[in-house]
This record gives C-alpha cells, structure tokens and sequence, in this order.
C-alpha cells in the first residue's frame, strides 16, 4: 500500500473500509465508502477507482474527500430559500444540505427511511428534520445507492390545488344555482 498522507517509510494506517476495498477487487468497478466522522472532527467519504491492466486490477486508487465540498456544489445550485437540496450517502446519512448542513450531517435520514427498499426514485410527503411539512423528491443513483433529495415546502405544491379545487366547486355551485333558477323560472 502507499498512503500519500504518510511520509514513506513510516508505518501505516489499517485500511479503513475493507469491504470496499475487496468490492473494488472483485468487481473491477469503482467504489462509494458510507460518511464518517474522523477523530479530527471532519465528515468524510471516499471513493475507490480500479487500475486496470489487461483486464485485471493491478492498483486500487483510494480518495477521501470532506463532505463539505459536496455541501458548497448543493449551494452554488442556487435552489429557492424554502426549498433544500440534500445528499445521502447508501446508508442514508446526511452527507450535504444546501443549508444547516452541519447541523444535521451524518443524521439518519427522516423521510427516506419510509420509501420502498430497492425503491430508485419517488416522492414522499411528511414533516422535514426542520419540522417543516413538505414533499420530498428523491433518486438513488443504482452504482454508488446514494440518494440526491429536493425537498419543498407542501404549502407551495398543495395551494395552487387548493385553489383549483375550490375554483371548480365554486363554478359547479354558480351553474347549480342558476341551473335550478332557470328550471324554477320555466
């Protein structure tokens, strides 16, 4: 192994995520480690890439990357201030949110954990971890099972129905009414 945050020839680390590591061996594909919170304090993850050579894996190339880069791509999105744009990691932490995102990082997240499992996109409605009643869009992306979220106020989607609704019953009762006066007046 060579490890670039040691200086050569000084002992190293034990490798964290095995399982990935032997993921990576076995399928030839790269790989997306869960979120973890380092003894420093940081939120990271990482990804694995295979070398190939003729066909087989011959180095496995190891990043770790601080979740919080993945917090400023979300805020850059420039998302409308109610809604919220977050990423989840494969065992639904909270990796990045366009906003409050360290308050919240490395949380389980609320609303997926009642969609379907296997489940690759889909909406849910329910009260956010900001205790704000919403609609929650989501995709889990099938190689890495991470999912990318977009969470909007329900109030935003559910008046302008409200108001199509009550706009077409009003009209309805408008046409009974002079319905039944003009079937009175004949």
């Amino acid at each position: 192994f060579l490890n670039f945050m040691v200086p050569f020839g000084k002992p190293l680390p034990p490798l964290v995520g095995k399982e990935s590591f032997k993921k990576v061996l076995r399928t030839k594909k790269a790989a997306l480690l869960e979120l973890v919170k380092e003894p420093k304090g940081r939120w990271t993850f990482g990804i694995r890439v295979p070398v190939l050579r003729r066909g087989e894996v011959k180095y496995v190339l190891s990043a770790i990357i601080e979740a919080s880069h993945f917090g400023a791509i979300m805020r850059e999105q420039k998302l409308p201030i109610s809604w919220l744009g977050i990423i989840h990691d494969q065992k639904r932490h909270l990796v990045a949110r366009t906003r409050s995102a360290g308050k919240f990082i490395g949380q389980k997240a609320a609303m997926l954990k009642v969609a379907p499992g296997g489940t690759l996109e889909g909406s849910l409605r329910g009260v956010n971890v900001d205790g704000v009643l919403s609609y929650s869009f989501f995709r889990r992306s099938p190689f890495s099972g991470w999912y990318v979220v977009l969470n909007v106020p329900a109030e935003l989607l559910d008046r302008p129905v409200e108001r199509s609704i009550l706009t077409v019953v009003g009209v309805g009762l408008i046409a009974l009414l002079f319905g039944g006066l003009f079937a009175i007046s004949m």
